[in-house]
């Protein structure tokens, strides 16, 4: 009866102890920079807001607010109709209503820190931190489709938001738990497959969330409750807003229109409309890329007018100009312009250099272009427009936008009969693209117009 006692006692002993030691536990233990537990021990640690970062962000324009699903809010993603929120240590992903939260239904996934979550149309992409893993996830039960290890080095990798690009994977990686562990932060472009195309130094102390609005990339920095809007093909900054709901502003998705912030730090998802910014006109509205290849003494004009919040045109600094983040126009106030509201702004450069600005374009497209400055109270804007982008269509030797027997006669008239060269420039009929204009282009065009 003694012994029982005395195992009893040390039972209940032992079991004090456990139960002081979990408390002890989760008073003291760390966080890491997306609000979760981390195995470092960072005192609760809070972050110091960057102020360099934000200095010149803009404050969210939140149009709707719905609660999270989940009291450990990581990346959140949208399927077309739908939210998909990954939660922290849960081994489930919700799809919700963005119209009230309302969970439609969950997946099983065996992941403690979904802490990116993309959707490519058909599948979801999901960053696995404590694995270091990117896994492709059937939405309709969890399966895992596809495998890869994170594109940071595994001994440093901490990989967080997730974004999809309609060919490729963006991803980022504050290489560690907490902020400022490493001063290589990274975002990182890599396949389906896992193979990094580019990297690039992250902004920021701790980036989080992602984000592709179809042209332009969507990142979170939680050090500095910062959200950046950075063009993908020079990894600059074009506009930068203040990240609602507090310290950590985990996930990034956007719908087509507006931007989802999830924060954990409130467990909230806000909607954003990041529409900032003047009106803008461009003249001429239609640009061939083929005038950045030839002597092209021609200007192109920006308008930008109508500046909304009270401020006029007075209230720019000019100086600030930038297009596309790398030009600086010559800018003057026009007066009034007859598509705008009172007086306007004209920027000028060279088209040349404008179209320079761009990688290389062919057949007909739509492309984007952003004017950013400061007014003189150092309050940031961002304007942005599109134009026409015409590029040179293969095969169309006479240049009237069809290829046809018409292009064919041309180039035998060109090579055999003394006939005008193809336009707008003779490279124009290399039609196989072996650099000589030859009857290998004739027959190439010939095999690819009647004969497949």
């Amino acid at each position: 009866m003694q012994i029982g006692e005395a195992k009893y006692y040390k039972l209940i002993g032992i079991l004090v102890i456990s139960v002081l030691i979990i408390m002890y536990s989760v008073a003291f233990a760390g966080v890491d920079g997306m609000g979760n537990p981390s195995d470092t021990d960072t005192d609760g640690e809070e972050y110091v807001v960057n102020s360099e970062l934000k200095a010149k962000a803009l404050p969210p324009n939140i149009i709707h607010t719905i609660p999270s699903p989940t009291t450990g809010t990581m990346e959140i993603a949208f399927d077309g109709t739908y939210l998909w929120v990954g939660p922290w240590g849960e081994n489930k992903l919700y799809q919700i209503s963005p119209i009230d939260g309302t969970v439609i239904k969950t997946i099983p996934v065996t992941v403690i820190k979904p802490y990116g979550l993309a959707y490519d149309g058909s599948s979801l992409w999901l960053t696995v931190n404590e694995s270091k893993l990117i896994k492709k996830i059937d939405p309709s039960n969890g399966n895992v489709l596809a495998s890869f290890p994170t594109p940071a080095n595994p001994a440093a990798s901490y990989p967080t938001g997730l974004a999809w690009d309609g060919t490729n994977l963006w991803n980022n990686d504050p290489k560690g738990p907490l902020a400022g562990d490493n001063i290589f932060d990274s975002t990182f472009e890599i396949t389906t497959t896992g193979s990094k195309v580019r990297g690039f130094d992250a902004y920021g102390t701790y980036p989080s969330g992602a984000a592709w609005d179809g042209h332009y990339l969507w990142l979170s920095d939680n050090p500095s409750q910062t959200i950046h809007k950075v063009d993908p093909t020079t990894f600059t900054i074009v506009l930068s807003i203040d990240a609602p709901g507090g310290q950590y502003p985990n996930g990034l998705a956007w719908d087509g229109t507006y931007l989802w912030v999830a924060n954990n730090a409130s467990d909230m998802l806000y909607q954003l409309d990041v529409s900032y910014g003047p009106s803008t006109i461009i003249d001429p509205d239609t640009l061939y890329s083929y005038q950045a290849n030839i002597i092209d003494p021609y200007a192109l004009h920006i308008y930008v007018g109508e500046l909304g919040d009270g401020y006029t045109t007075a209230d720019v600094d000019p100086t600030t100009f930038m297009i596309n983040g790398t030009m600086t126009p010559d800018s003057y106030i026009l007066g009034p312009h007859p598509d705008f509201t009172g007086d306007v702004w004209d920027l000028t450069v060279d088209r040349h250099d404008f179209i320079m600005t761009y990688p290389d374009w062919y057949d007909w497209s739509v492309q984007a272009y952003t004017v950013t400055g400061e007014y003189t109270d150092l309050t940031a804007f961002l304007a942005t427009g599109e134009f026409d982008a015409r590029g040179h269509i293969s095969g169309d030797i006479n240049n009237n936008g069809i290829v046809n027997l018409l292009d064919i006669y041309y180039l035998i008239e060109y090579i055999y009969l003394d006939g005008p060269e193809p336009l707008p420039f003779i490279s124009a009929g290399d039609y196989d693209n072996n650099e000589i204009v030859d009857l290998g282009d004739i027959l190439a065009m010939v095999t690819d117009l009647y004969l497949k």
